[in-house]
């Protein structure tokens, strides 16, 4: 068993995986997207690795501009109309909690005397 730089024992064309590493392989497709390929850091196959990491990369992309194709963007009025319906039910739930809270303030400190 010999001194390896990246952490890794020799033993008859395999080796022994570190943590890091088994956590890595344990990881899905999806996850393994936005992670350097270990091959870098492996330094074995580390074009190939870094090819595909960049075409599923590209892929995500792709496949995120396909989605925002398919959403159903409202209109300038049915936002409008949202936008003031939020606005209205946040001034009448303020509105609503200010007086709770002055009712609950006036019993408490007629409780308190």
């Amino acid at each position: 068993m010999g001194f390896s730089p990246c952490g890794f024992e020799s033993r008859a064309r395999h080796h022994v995986v570190p943590l890091i590493l088994q956590c890595f392989l344990s990881l899905t497709e999806e996850e393994k997207v936005f992670i350097i390929p270990m091959n870098l850091l492996l330094d074995k196959g580390w074009v190939k690795g870094l090819i595909r990491w960049f075409r599923s990369l590209r892929n995500y992309f792709i496949e995120s501009w396909g989605e925002l194709r398919k959403v159903t963007w409202p209109s300038r009025k049915e936002l409008w109309n949202s936008t003031i319906t939020v606005l209205v039910v946040i001034i009448l739930m303020g509105i609503f909690l200010g007086i709770v809270d002055l009712v609950l303030t006036f019993v408490m400190g007629l409780s308190m005397r």
